[in-house]
């Protein structure tokens, strides 16, 4: 949903979006860079075991050299 969302027109126009939570799917780095240069909003990445459908730890995305 978030590659998605980041193809959408006028995306970047989102400024008063302040916060991403995103789970469900492994986050590559390239979308997490793509999301990070695209929007001004934090990035949380979040895991859960599917079972339980719950996320039990979480990772706040930030842009560091590969």
């Amino acid at each position: 949903m978030l590659r998605f969302f980041l193809k959408q027109d006028g995306v970047s126009g989102c400024t008063s979006l302040t916060r991403i939570f995103v789970s469900g799917e492994a986050l590559s780095y390239e979308l997490m860079s793509e999301c990070l240069e695209t929007l001004p909003a934090e990035l949380h990445n979040l895991y859960g075991p599917t079972e339980a459908a719950v996320d039990v730890s979480y990772w706040p995305c930030q842009q560091t050299p590969r």
